[in-house]
């Protein structure tokens, strides 16, 4: 069957901000344009003809049928709305619903139907894993409001999918957008924005114009399937925040200008203003979505399965798609910042950019005490005249006692504490996150911190680090103990102190840990993920070191009589995922850390109160209060053991549950052996 071409489009919601920009872009490509809205349209356009129609009623089919219409755009649906729950269940559900039942029918000559969904559609908890593919709804986890709605709209949509094979459906879940009509916009507005306390979600941001753009695409060729749609990267909401209240600042800062009139403060969204890398590209995920009416279909679609691609769009290992006859091949491009719509830099002379530019503005100095010139030298080198002193004092009582009473290598730490710390706060909301939300910067700031723990409280001995590669991924897998995850931060700060190549290791934590206020910030800023499949697979792609710790909870709660002996490593999924990514197994043997919080019991009924997987009753929690946190001075041992290859298995060999298990049983069998080994060179518990 040859490809479908667009003639005759209607666009349901063409009165909102996307609506009219989808509309405004596909006007030049297909011979026949019609909107409709039961308001109207934001602004005329000649080339697209306007009904006033509700999709909410019947009525829409009919519009479907005398208009001959072949591809159906559906906007009207509210995914970020201020409106209240029933208007919004009767715009996604029904109004997608008579859409549905006017595309549908044997007579029908609809061949294309594009529909607007949303992220908010996965839903959001500590169990999920970080990212979601097209694959990953779970269509009977218990929801409200918006998810709710569109959970029901796409299955609505996903039968539609299976009974119409002449009908390509494609599905697009936009990521939050950056217009000035969206929830996001009016929070960032609010005169005191609210915060999640202990918490700081990561936002994948989508410029509306490139929301647009994405639909435009979809229209015009051929990718049918439910797709991803957000910006490339992340930014946390206390950047976001920053970035807004900073522009905000800025706009009511007084200037004195030079023919220019002053501006109205509001918050301005643009290329760059929450997109602190740039402008954002779009990227879609080239898995198909089950579901959707896609098996089944003949090979010869098969080539143009996958995500939107065109230039400036990216979507991996897929090719451009295919212009229709209307469009010339480069019909959109990125456009610059700082450029008018439709217009680039370089399709511009200097003497039209001379005429168009502006005069600069004249910034009246900052007011304020300005100190004589001696006092700020002085200022700037009043560290370096205190370590001075102290290295005098240092080698005078040394001459005298014979041995180092001050340490100079501890207080230079400190002082490099001090002065990253603030290096860190002067930065502000510029700086960069990965995907997980990990901050290495921030992170490393904390080495002095945890080298301290690590040096003279636990007073560490590590052997076998060498083993640890220094490029490329690896499985780094330990026993697991202590109630508090202390091990794991040791396990890391060793790798990145004791070997030659420092790297960082990011650990998967349980997910219970992922909901709790501030812990989970910590967390997700140091590096760490949730424990789960998809997070472990992703990081290995990245080629990063990754813990797992495969007793996961009931090692950390087991009592204090059971210390050091390993329970059981579940059905060996560790081994099934190193196995399909190619990684080593590095098996880690961790002595000491069962003695700092000795664990004599567990109140169940508490900890299922609280949400938590154990409470512990140690000698001194929670007797003592804060002060039975600390955890006691034992003496560490870690090992790290040679690794276990596994990159001569093929990928098949992870569905070979008998050999995952025999692989398991190895990794535990190694750790078990060297904690016995490990304890026999310990003198003692706190020596």
């Amino acid at each position: 069957m040859p490809p479908h071409v667009p003639r005759r489009v209607l666009i349901t919601g063409v009165s909102n901000p996307l609506g009219a920009e989808v509309a405004r872009r596909l006007a030049p490509q297909v011979p026949h344009l019609f909107g409709c809205d039961v308001a109207d349209p934001l602004s005329a356009l000649e080339a697209m003809d306007f009904v006033h129609a509700d999709t909410r009623l019947s009525v829409i089919g009919k519009l479907v049928r005398q208009l001959r219409i072949d591809t159906v755009v559906h906007l009207a649906v509210m995914v970020d709305s201020p409106h209240d729950e029933r208007s919004i269940h009767e715009t996604d559900v029904i109004g997608t619903m008579n859409v549905l039942v006017g595309c549908s029918g044997p007579a029908s000559p609809v061949r294309r139907l594009v529909v607007k969904s949303s992220q908010a559609i996965y839903g959001a908890g500590p169990h999920d894993p970080s990212f979601f593919s097209e694959e990953m709804i779970n269509w009977d986890r218990p929801a409200s409001g918006v998810t709710r709605d569109l959970l029901e709209m796409e299955q609505l949509v996903s039968e539609f999918a299976l009974r119409s094979d002449a009908c390509e459906v494609t599905v697009l879940r936009l990521g939050f957008r950056v217009s000035e009509d969206t929830s996001l916009a009016r929070y960032l507005s609010l005169p005191i924005v609210p915060v999640f306390a202990g918490f700081d979600p990561r936002l994948q941001l989508l410029h509306e114009e490139d929301a647009a753009e994405a639909m435009v695409r979809a229209t015009v060729a051929d990718h049918h399937g439910a797709f991803n749609v957000a910006g490339e990267g992340v930014v946390l909401l206390s950047q976001a925040i920053a970035l807004a209240l900073a522009a905000r600042a800025e706009d009511h800062r007084p200037r004195r200008t030079a023919g220019l009139p002053h501006r109205r403060p509001c918050v301005r969204f643009r290329h760059g203003l929450l997109e602190p890398r740039g402008r954002v590209r779009l990227e879609a995920c080239p898995q198909l979505a089950p579901g959707y009416g896609l098996a089944g279909r003949g090979q010869e679609r098969g080539a143009h399965r996958g995500a939107v691609a065109a230039t400036g769009i990216r979507a991996a290992g897929l090719p451009a798609a295919a212009p229709p006859p209307h469009a010339s091949p480069h019909s959109w491009r990125p456009r610059p910042f700082g450029a008018r719509r439709g217009e680039l830099i370089a399709e511009t002379t200097p003497g039209q950019r001379r005429r168009n530019s502006q005069k600069a503005e004249i910034v009246a100095p900052r007011q304020g005490l300005r100190l004589p010139k001696p006092v700020r030298r002085l200022r700037r080198q009043a560290p370096m005249y205190a370590l001075q002193a102290v290295s005098q004092l240092s080698d005078r009582l040394r001459q005298l006692t014979g041995r180092d009473i001050i340490d100079l290598n501890r207080i230079m730490e400190v002082v490099q504490f001090i002065y990253q710390q603030r290096e860190l706060a002067r930065r502000g909301p510029n700086y960069a996150v990965d995907d997980f939300g990990f901050d290495p910067q921030w992170t490393e700031s904390f080495i002095t911190a945890f080298k301290t723990l690590y040096r003279d409280y636990w007073r560490v001995e590590t052997t076998g680090v060498e083993h640890v590669p220094s490029s490329g991924r690896a499985l780094l897998v330990a026993n697991h103990a202590g109630v508090l995850p202390w091990d794991g931060t040791m396990i890391k700060t060793a790798v990145f102190t004791e070997h030659p190549h420092p790297r960082h290791v990011r650990a998967l934590v349980a997910s219970q840990f992922m909901g709790m206020p501030v812990l989970s910030w910590f967390l997700r800023r140091t590096g760490q993920a949730v424990g789960h499949p998809d997070d472990t697979r992703r990081l290995l792609a990245r080629d990063e070191l990754v813990l797992v710790f495969p007793e996961g909870t009931r090692g950390t709660g087991k009592g204090f009589k059971n210390r050091y002996r390993l329970t059981r490593f579940g059905r060996g999924g560790f081994v099934a995922t190193a196995i399909r990514a190619k990684a080593p197994i590095i098996p880690i043997s961790v002595v000491g850390s069962e003695e700092i919080y000795p664990m004599i019991g567990d109140l169940g009924p508490v900890a299922r109160l609280f949400g938590l997987p154990y409470f512990p009753v140690t000698p001194f929690w929670p007797w003592l209060g804060p002060l039975g946190m600390i955890p006691l001075p034992s003496k560490w041992r870690i090992q790290f053991h040679p690794p276990i290859d596994v990159s001569d298995l093929p990928a098949k060999a992870a569905e070979d549950q008998h050999l995952v298990m025999a692989l398991a049983d190895e990794v535990r069998e190694t750790i078990q052996r060297g904690i016995y080994e490990n304890l026999k060179l310990r003198r003692g518990v706190f020596l």
